[in-house]
């Protein structure tokens, strides 16, 4: 055999390594890119604006983000599950990016009255609608091109929100004293500016001459909008713990905010490039009928991410303290072990994401709505009960037990009636 065909007979990477895996390194950008800066956010801003007013911003933009999902993630959520790996997208990028815009605006008033009236402050709610604003569109943005596969393209806005948090929000917090709604409407300026960067490419797609445009909305608004429930139950659930502390333990919300936004962020930078590497090929073996690929994928998910838990929860129970000091200061006065209670609690979330695909794949969207329901209501009833006698501690658990048992649930519910079945709504995508 002469050089060349054992050069051709070699394997390549391409035919080695499964596709999902080969997206990784990108949406590690995509992700670990923007959250490494934003990592920096909650300690900078804790002593910028003060521990009682980080309390504030923290459960300013867990709203924001809970309100985008509720307005928007219908949307991102439908495209994800009909477009992915689709040649040419089955609605219009100006429509979809306009349904993005005019429903965020729309939730973007009544979060800027709520902002307003309980915060009793204009700046936060003109941050906070800013803030969804931008948000909205560039997740709606990063969502096109996931679901397109374009896993480059992702990294590329990414990239874009990173550099730009360093100028925009670190350098501020760092050396000025900000107000929330100030510091809010610094966080939009990275997502609205990498929006703009994807624009030109995201003109380029445009969808087949036989697409109605609106009417596709329609479909994904019927398919998504449990989904977009789910997701902000999901956000409420992780922010339930700021709420009641803020209420009961004021003094001490500040702190436990700024090191809960940390863990949870660290812990997603870890899982997010698998799981949104994982997600549009589910999809995709979904619609092409491929059973046995969609459980391989599942099972391959849940046994790295269960890995990566396990791993990074016991290795925190030995920091929890550093940690805690290195976040807040050497004045922290934050218990042992809410490291890595909040580190358990986000794995068992992510844990639980892929435990309910099967859920999803059936289009039993409602039924996982109504277990983070379930989760939702024993969170906020363990917080309400233990939190005023047991503090930042009872928080951290609370939420962690509430998201075990969401997995649990998702997990035994998914075995029971997860039989993915053909989408009435396919057929017209």
């Amino acid at each position: 055999m002469g050089v060349a065909e054992e050069k051709a007979a070699a394997p390549t990477m391409e035919a080695v390594l499964p596709s999902w895996l080969r997206d990784l390194p990108y949406y590690f950008v995509a992700r670990a890119v923007p959250a490494l800066t934003t990592l920096l956010i909650p300690p900078l801003l804790l002593r910028s604006v003060g521990a009682d007013r980080y309390a504030d911003f923290s459960i300013a933009f867990a709203t924001v983000m809970i309100a985008s999902a509720l307005s928007t993630a219908w949307l991102r959520q439908g495209l994800l599950r009909f477009h992915s790996g689709k040649a040419r997208a089955t609605v219009r990028p100006s429509v979809y990016m306009a349904a993005t815009l005019v429903s965020a605006s729309a939730c973007g008033v009544l979060l800027f009255l709520a902002s307003w009236l309980g915060f009793h402050h204009v700046s936060i709610g003109l941050g906070a609608f800013g803030l969804l604003l931008a948000v909205s569109i560039s997740l709606g943005a990063s969502s096109f091109f996931q679901a397109a596969l374009k896993p480059k393209t992702v990294a590329k806005m990414a990239t874009w929100r990173a550099g730009l948090t360093i100028p925009a929000v670190l350098i501020p917090a760092a050396f000025l004293p900000l107000t929330v709604g100030s510091a809010l409407l610094l966080c939009a300026i990275p997502y609205a500016v990498s929006s703009l960067t994807s624009a030109s490419e995201l003109g380029r797609r445009t969808a087949g001459p036989e697409d109605p445009g609106l009417a596709n909305v329609q479909i994904l608004w019927r398919y998504g909008w449990p989904l977009s429930l789910w997701l902000g139950l999901s956000l409420t659930l992780q922010a339930q713990d700021r709420f009641f502390l803020a209420e009961f333990c004021s003094a001490e919300a500040g702190p436990y905010a700024a090191v809960a936004d940390v863990m949870q962020k660290s812990f997603m930078i870890l899982t997010f490039p698998l799981t949104s590497a994982l997600h549009p090929r589910i999809m995709n073996l979904h619609t092409s009928g491929d059973r046995t690929g969609v459980d391989r994928l599942i099972k391959q998910g849940l046994i790295v991410v269960s890995l990566i838990a396990i791993t990074v929860v016991f290795a925190s129970s030995f920091w929890d303290l550093q940690i805690d000091r290195l976040l807040v200061g050497e004045g922290s006065n934050l218990p042992s072990s809410i490291v890595p209670l909040l580190l358990l609690g986000a794995a068992a979330l992510e844990v639980g994401n892929l435990c309910h695909k099967r859920l999803e794949l059936a289009e039993r969207t409602k039924t996982m709505a109504l277990i983070m329901v379930g989760a939702v209501v024993l969170n906020a009833s363990l917080q309400y009960s233990l939190t005023p006698y047991y503090c930042e501690r009872a928080a951290a658990m609370s939420f962690a037990i509430a998201a075990l048992s969401y997995a649990f649930a998702a997990f035994s519910v998914s075995a029971w009636l997860g039989q993915p079945k053909p989408s009435s709504a396919r057929s017209d995508l």
